[in-house]
């Protein structure tokens, strides 16, 4: 399970931590549209590992939020309420 200190420590970390084949490939998840809000972002972190940190086929990327933006909580529950 993802906790508060697993997402600070996660958030830390940068691209050059990693090399491309640690990194999950998100356009290879798959969410099931019926299942709640709550659950599609519990799923997303449990198979990402890092939310921060990730590729879209083999481009790395790095996710940075700015101190006035969305939380990271804020931004994944948009997406997928956009999902429904």
């Amino acid at each position: 399970m993802t906790t508060n200190y697993d997402l600070v420590n996660t958030k830390a970390r940068n691209l050059s931590d990693y090399t491309i084949d640690e990194l999950t490939d998100i356009t290879e998840i798959a969410f099931d549209a019926e299942t709640t809000v709550a659950n599609r972002i519990f799923q997303f972190l449990r198979m990402v590992e890092n939310p921060y940190v990730f590729k879209v086929d083999d481009t790395p990327i790095k996710i940075v939020f700015s101190e006035n933006s969305l939380t990271l909580q804020d931004s994944l529950v948009k997406v997928f309420n956009q999902m429904t």
